[in-house]
């Protein structure tokens, strides 16, 4: 329950299921992600325009930069949310048990299995990083 928890507050992901809380679904998560997949399009498709009224020397270099910064968050939070309910979906289809009971047998765990399933997946996810930029480069 720690793990969901610390996702849910840190605004990864769909609340997941719950068994003491039936009937009640949390919608607030996705609606969070709309408004601010909208007001960073906003942004992005109105700072140039801004950025040239406040400086009218400013070139399109200087418009760039920031188009790109929030262009990388726009793509974040897209990737994040299709990565999110691919993960949802294919847990579904396959017929794995819920991710619920699934997070209650890890909190059974001692403290020092805690500790390597924790490092084996960061060396799984450093690892997809390495062979995803060594595939870009």
């Amino acid at each position: 329950m720690k793990i969901q928890q610390l996702l849910l507050d840190a605004g990864v992901g769909m609340p997941l299921s719950d068994p003491s809380k039936k009937g009640r679904n949390n919608r607030k998560a996705p609606l969070m992600y709309a408004l601010l997949l909208m007001i960073l399009l906003l942004v992005w498709s109105v700072s140039p325009r801004l950025l040239q009224g406040f400086d009218a020397t400013a070139g399109s270099v200087d418009q760039s930069i920031w188009l790109l910064v929030v262009l990388g968050l726009i793509s974040f939070l897209i990737i994040i949310n299709l990565s999110w309910w691919l993960f949802k979906y294919s847990w579904q289809q396959v017929g794995f048990p819920s991710i619920h009971s699934i997070v209650s047998l890890y909190d059974l765990l001692s403290p020092w299995q805690q500790l390597s399933f924790l490092l084996g997946s960061f060396a799984l996810v450093l690892l997809a990083t390495l062979g995803s930029l060594n595939a870009v480069l």
